[in-house]
């Protein structure tokens, strides 16, 4: 791969990095880390999914996830049911606190959103979401 085209990936990942605000430590100015607001967002999303489609969908460790998904069981934000299906197996379930949070989440994700977009001329925001939609099809990770 030529150089350039490397320096130029590399660059925008540095830059959206940034708009993303991925290394403050707490996300969207809440007490939870990045990981931790992505989980709580998986399993809001997909009430009853299990440890590990988590671990697919955000490409995370099983033995990290494990760790993340005990704290937030322990601060009373998700609850792990045996699987109607599969008693050995989970399901994650927000619990009301944990419903909250993600409310919450939601709200400022899209407030984030919102901001970025300030940015952008009225006439480039289209042009823009095709860009971003382009990158994700490209990448083979297109999802909702």
């Amino acid at each position: 791969m030529e150089e350039q085209i490397l320096s130029q990936v590399r660059a925008f990942n540095r830059f959206f990095a940034v708009e993303l605000s991925v290394f403050d430590r707490y996300v969207l100015g809440t007490a939870y880390s990045l990981v931790e607001g992505r989980v709580i967002g998986e399993v809001g999303r997909n009430e009853g999914c299990s440890a590990n489609r988590i671990a697919e969908d955000l490409n995370i460790d099983k033995s990290y996830l494990s760790r993340v998904l005990a704290k937030l069981e322990t601060k009373g934000l998700i609850s792990r049911l045996p699987s109607a299906g599969d008693g050995r197996k989970k399901q994650l379930k927000l619990t009301e606190a944990g419903r909250e949070l993600y409310n919450k989440l939601e709200v400022l994700s899209d407030k984030q959103a919102e901001d970025i977009l300030k940015e952008v001329e009225p006439e480039q925001i289209g042009e823009l979401l095709e860009s971003m939609q382009f990158i994700q099809t490209a990448l083979g990770k297109a999802k909702v």
